[in-house]
């Protein structure tokens, strides 16, 4: 009987394995990545090694944040995140914003040397100013401003060890940078990739899955709070006041890194 104990598991083990490696939409087997170097459990976030993704390194820094917005047809997808640094030196040091788009800043020496917001809403040619045209794709949202508070630095650091696994995704920890003095900036994060290599559309796709459902979640919670906002005022005073306390569900809302 132990003999097939022992045969069945490692059967359905070596099953579930190869259905976590199958891509669904074309049933080929996925290369799972061999450059994941794990931590071991409860280990400080002291310990181990943080890579910098800053302005001031060429070969290391983002590029984009993402954001899961819908469109004007209903259906979600990706929509990029205004970039607060400036568009000359990509510094987020004292900057200016174009007044009319909001979305095009000059860094304070930048403007101190005479940089300044005309060539940026000049037409060229007959063609549309930059000015314009990032203010169309607010419109349409395709381009979408964050607060500080929510996006407080274009600096990131990424722990090279991953602390967490999954059957799609390892975890990391990320920290946001201040780039002024590369000191931390707010709690340690969460930050997911794929397990398995692939073109840089592949890995688009999965955060795609994982924002979707996201949204669809954070959906309901709302449809949730509104529920019981809304019941509050069929019941007597104390009763309010005990729906009040009851706690409200709240998703924090995921970004994507590039």
């Amino acid at each position: 009987d132990s003999l097939s104990h022992i045969i069945s598991g490692l059967a359905s083990s070596l099953t579930t394995s190869r259905t976590e490696m199958t891509e669904l939409r074309t049933g080929e087997l996925r290369q799972v990545r061999m450059d994941i170097v794990r931590e071991k459990l409860h280990t400080l976030d002291s310990e181990g090694t943080w890579k910098n993704y800053a302005v001031d390194d060429e070969s290391r820094y983002v590029w984009n944040f993402w954001a899961w917005t819908w469109n004007e047809r209903r259906t979600g997808g990706f929509t990029k995140i205004v970039s607060r640094r400036c568009m000359h030196c990509y510094s987020e040091d004292g900057l200016h914003s174009c007044s009319d788009c909001k979305a095009a800043f000059l860094c304070r020496n930048c403007f101190r040397e005479g940089n300044t917001f005309v060539d940026h809403r000049a037409s060229n040619n007959g063609f549309e100013s930059e000015c314009g045209s990032l203010l169309k794709r607010i419109a349409i949202g395709s381009l979408l401003h964050k607060e500080e508070e929510q996006l407080p630095s274009f600096c990131i650091a990424v722990k090279d060890q991953a602390f967490g696994e999954g059957a799609e995704r390892i975890v990391r920890k990320v920290r946001f940078l201040d780039p002024a003095n590369g000191d931390y900036i707010g709690p340690v994060m969460v930050a997911k990739e794929s397990r398995f290599a692939g073109e840089y559309h592949s890995q688009m796709a999965y955060h795609k899955n994982f924002m979707r459902t996201q949204d669809i979640a954070a959906s309901f919670g709302r449809r949730f709070n509104d529920a019981l906002d809304e019941a509050e005022k069929y019941f007597i005073a104390a009763s309010q006041a005990f729906i009040r306390g009851l706690p409200r569900i709240l998703f924090i809302e995921p970004m994507v890194v590039e």
